[in-house]
């Protein structure tokens, strides 16, 4: 059976590199060196036997990425190769029956575990498993916002609070990974908002594995509002991979008015996430604008809006992943931070 380009996938090359394109036009994964040659052979069927030797390293990246399908027919080639001499008699018809032994152990693992493929995690925590020639895998993650600062009454003022701190975002295209493991997926809760008087809370981090070996950390929460309450930090300090920092949030207001802090943006891409404006004085309700999106494909996720002042609207929620929630506001209530994601092979 031949291997082929997965379904619903296109090629396109720019500037000496391969972008795997969805059906929508976003990029899945970008290839380089060897890769690229390997994708123009996958246009069209091909055998995993017509593939070139100083290809099979290629291939195998591919197959890691998650773009080929039928994969298995290319870990069959590896194995049958591997198995050299000691196949004897062994046909295609006998393949999974009468493998040698160290060949067998490359063809599956223990218990008939298969990868879990290319997936997107946005709550909880889950387990991703690898396959049996799973050697590297794309991983993306953000951590969760912040939660917006809740308003803080001393009579007769209402001090504005500052609003959360979008989350980081980090990538690797290869990751190592070892064949047929489990692997623990945590994706970073988006931080709570904080009660009257109360700072919001911190959004979690997201990782992969472990939160040592490749992470991004959550965006801090917004302070309550005492005295020009401050936003929460964006997430920063991730591990394992290339990162952007969220944005931060804005600070409130403790004057006419009292309007809570925008949220931070998480980031995204290719750069970090745009900080919440900063509670505007003024009379009436207006609510300061949360922090954009990080740019790239794919995009952070926005700031919700600051609480407004007198006659205003709440706060809102941060978008996911890991927008930061804005800070509340005279007599409003400030927004949550939005969870992070953990996206793999995607």
């Amino acid at each position: 059976m031949p291997v082929r380009l997965r379904e619903g996938l296109r090629v396109e090359e720019i500037d000496g590199e391969a972008v795997v394109l969805d059906r929508e036009g976003l990029s899945v994964h970008r290839f380089g060196g060897d890769a690229v040659e390997a994708l123009r052979l996958l246009a069209d069927d091909l055998d995993p036997a017509d593939v070139p030797e100083h290809l099979a390293p290629a291939f195998d990246e591919l197959v890691a990425a998650g773009v080929v399908s039928n994969p298995a027919q290319w870990t069959r080639r590896k194995v049958l190769l591997a198995g050299g001499a000691a196949w004897g008699a062994a046909t295609v018809a006998s393949f999974g029956l009468s493998l040698p032994a160290a060949a067998q152990a490359l063809s599956m693992c223990p218990g008939g575990q298969v990868s879990t493929g290319a997936m997107q995690y946005t709550s909880g925590t889950a387990t991703y498993n690898t396959g049996p020639a799973e050697l590297s895998v794309l991983v993306r993650a953000w951590g969760g916002g912040g939660g917006g600062g809740g308003a803080y009454t001393v009579s007769p003022a209402v001090n504005a609070g500052g609003g959360g701190g979008g989350g980081q975002y980090s990538y690797n295209a290869m990751l190592t990974v070892a064949p047929c493991q489990m692997y623990t997926v945590q994706v970073g809760a988006g931080g709570p908002v904080g009660a009257a008087g109360a700072s919001g809370t911190a959004g979690g981090t997201s990782y992969f594995g472990a939160a040592g070996t490749f992470a991004a950390n959550g965006g801090g929460g917004g302070m309550p509002g005492t005295s020009n309450a401050p936003g929460g930090t964006g997430g920063t300090a991730g591990a394992g991979g290339t990162a952007f920092a969220g944005g931060a949030g804005g600070s409130g207001t403790t004057m006419v008015s009292y309007r809570g802090g925008g949220g931070g943006g998480s980031a995204g891409h290719t750069g970090p996430g745009g900080n919440g404006a900063n509670g505007v004085t003024g009379l009436g309700g207006g609510n300061a604008a949360g922090g954009a999106a990080g740019p790239g494909t794919p995009p952070g996720g926005m700031g919700g809006q600051g609480g407004g002042g007198f006659l205003g609207t709440a706060g809102s929620a941060g978008t996911a992943p890991g927008g930061g929630g804005g800070g509340g506001g005279t007599a409003t209530d400030p927004g949550a931070g939005a969870a992070g994601a953990v996206w793999v092979g995607v």
